[in-house]
């Protein structure tokens, strides 16, 4: 089947561009939360603000959840839309189709008027043909 998909749908098929997304996305807001607290990744004794961190993560989550319901309600639409071509598609092919069988039946049913007319008709039993 032959596709021809645009940039932007390219886009929307690959995992990469959507890891890509959501780590800039995660790294750069966690810049942010953190800008005015020094970042304490050896720290023992530091004590994790848990309120600014449950903030973080509610911020991360109703972003990014609402960002990939947007991402699939985008890939669903490029669905149907591809899903209505191959539809149209097959229309076409059927329409072929019983144009071919009606074409082969008419061309069938004459064969059998013409040989009528002319006083042969074959008719086969087993191997063998009677013509009269």
């Amino acid at each position: 089947m032959e596709t021809t998909d645009n940039w932007f749908d390219k886009l929307l098929m690959r995992k990469r561009f959507y890891i890509i997304v959501t780590l800039l996305f995660v790294g750069v807001f966690a810049y942010i939360f953190k800008w005015q607290h020094i970042l304490h990744f050896f720290d023992d004794e530091y004590v994790v603000n848990h309120e600014l961190l449950g903030t973080y993560g509610d911020f991360i989550g109703g972003v990014l959840g609402t960002i990939f319901a947007l991402i699939s309600t985008l890939i669903l639409i490029r669905t149907f839309n591809q899903q209505r071509a191959v539809t149209e598609k097959n229309k076409e092919q059927i329409e072929n189709q019983r144009f071919n069988d009606l074409f082969f039946e008419l061309l069938r049913l004459y064969q059998s008027e013409i040989s009528e007319l002319c006083g042969t008709i074959n008719k086969e039993r087993g191997n063998e043909k009677i013509t009269i």
